[in-house]
Parts: C-alpha cells; structure tokens; sequence
C-alpha cells in the first residue's frame, strides 16, 4: 500500500485504525518518509513486529507490519540503505517465506524460500486492461525487468489478475495526466497458489493508491477442511494456460 507519506499523526492514527478495521495481518507499505526511529509511532496494540527500510524524512521508506497473532519468525531481514526494498527471510507455520517489499527496487530470491514479493512497482503489466485511455507497457525499463524475472524465471503470479482476468480496476490515478493505472501488485511463488483464497482492490481516502488485498489460507489456520481450487481460477487464460505449461514441471 502505496501511503504517500504518513508524517502527520492524524493521519497514521486513520491508517493504521483502517488497517486493523480489515484484520490486515501483514502489512506492505511504501513510500512512508519515516526515517529508522519514525517508523516506530507506527507501533499500536495490534501490531507485533515492525521492519523497516529508510532513507530520510523525505522520500521513499518501505515498511512491513505484522499482527502479533501472526507467528513469523525472522531468520534474516535484509535492508536497502536507499529506503526502496526491504526483505523478511522466516518461517510461518512451517514454511520457509521470503517477503518482499518493493518501491521501484531491486527484488532477491534465495533458494530455500517460497517468495511473495508485494509493492509499488510504477508498472502497467497490460495496457489494454490496466490503464484508462490506454498507455504503453512500461514507464521505467527496471521494472518491466523486474516483473518479467518475477513471472518468468520465478514462476510468480500476480495475484489480482489471475483471478480477475477480464475485469478493469485501476490503483492510482493521475491528475495531471487524467489517467488511471493498476500499478500495485501482489506477486506469488507458484508453490503457494494453492492458499489463495480471494484479491482485491480497496478505493482509499488515505492516499492517491489504493490498497491491494489478499487473503491466504494457511494450513495451520484451516481447521481440518479440505481446500478447494476457486471457481474464478478458471475464467479466462492467465491460469489455465499457465497451468498447461508448468504441469510437466511436478
């Protein structure tokens, strides 16, 4: 979630009270513009771990909050002294994950772990569908690369598109420029799609972005029931092809 900058406290005070309001359990946020010491007033009783990078009071900043009902253990938390990208390598009800904050930086795998990478990456995947009037694919060549190496050689999924292949909503939008682009993305390894329950988009006040949500079902958190493959995984050919492909793989 792309905040725009949360300085003002009255502000946090909405954010982070909305937050709780959806039962976020893992938060992404971008562009917070809180130096290290900052990003702490983002603490509140819900809130059980906060990691952070930063670059000054100014620009950038990326953060990741966890309910502290959640059961993450850090192994290994890797930072970008330029406030762009921050990574939590750990392990949550048995599985080894690797989250990934992005605003416009870098994204690193590392064997070992299933990766969900989560951000603001300035990016129009597909110009017919996620732009209104339509404009080219790629506004910085750093992140058609970055989420090409994603979907291609890591075998990620955008998540809102899998499971709204023909639908049209937007994050942001410009004024300036009178635009609207889907430009916020949930990426997921491959070898967790099987927990993916439902994604959405969240029209916000807070910000010009608006939240992306998405749910996962963990085994811990199934309570016995069998998992079901979603109806909508079938609507158009982003999963279906994709599938088609990669079935030789297992």
């Amino acid at each position: 979630y792309n905040v725009a900058r949360i300085h003002s406290p009255i502000k946090r005070k909405k954010l982070l009270t909305y937050l709780n309001k959806i039962r976020a359990d893992m938060v992404f946020l971008q562009e917070t513009h809180l130096t290290a010491s900052e990003h702490a007033k983002l603490w509140r009783e819900w809130v059980g771990q906060i990691s952070s990078s930063s670059y000054n009071s100014r620009q950038r900043g990326v953060a990741i909050l966890i309910r502290k009902t959640i059961p993450f253990q850090i192994h290994r938390t890797v930072q970008d002294p330029e406030g762009r990208y921050l990574l939590l390598m750990g392990d949550l009800w048995g599985r080894q994950l690797l989250f990934c904050n992005v605003l416009r930086g870098k994204i690193l795998a590392h064997p070992g772990y299933e990766l969900v990478v989560a951000g603001d990456f300035n990016y129009i995947a597909n110009p017919e569908l996620d732009s209104n009037p339509k404009q080219k694919a790629c506004i910085h060549g750093w992140a058609r690369k970055g989420v090409n190496y994603l979907t291609d050689e890591l075998h990620m999924l955008d998540l809102w598109r899998t499971l709204h292949p023909e639908e049209r909503e937007y994050t942001f939008f410009s004024n300036p420029h009178q635009q609207y682009s889907r430009l916020d993305y949930v990426l997921l390894s491959v070898w967790l799609f099987p927990l993916l329950i439902r994604s959405d988009i969240l029209l916000s006040t807070l910000s010009d972005h608006s939240l992306v949500k998405v749910t996962l079902q963990f085994v811990a958190q199934q309570g016995g029931r069998s998992w079901k493959m979603s109806p909508s995984l079938y609507k158009g050919c982003s999963f279906p092809c994709f599938f088609a492909a990669t079935v030789g793989a297992f």
